[in-house]
């Protein structure tokens, strides 16, 4: 079950990255952006099932591209 925005906390990922609380958004967001690595990291963590690639190459410290709310 999701949360209520007034319910969620800003806190620091166990990867270290901090999510903050934006006025008037239901989620939290990253102060940077997710990177490649990170994003495998929880992939495997989670086995969390995506497939999407994108048509360039992407090294593990550039900005993950794809991910959607829903992921």
């Amino acid at each position: 079950m999701a949360q209520k925005p007034e319910d969620m906390k800003e806190h620091d990922s166990s990867l270290g990255t901090k999510y903050v609380a934006i006025p008037g958004a239901s989620v939290l967001f990253a102060t940077h952006e997710t990177t490649v690595a990170e994003w495998q990291t929880y992939l495997t963590e989670t086995k969390h099932e995506w497939t999407y690639k994108p048509h360039f190459q992407q090294g593990p410290d550039h900005p993950m591209v794809g991910i959607t709310l829903q992921d």
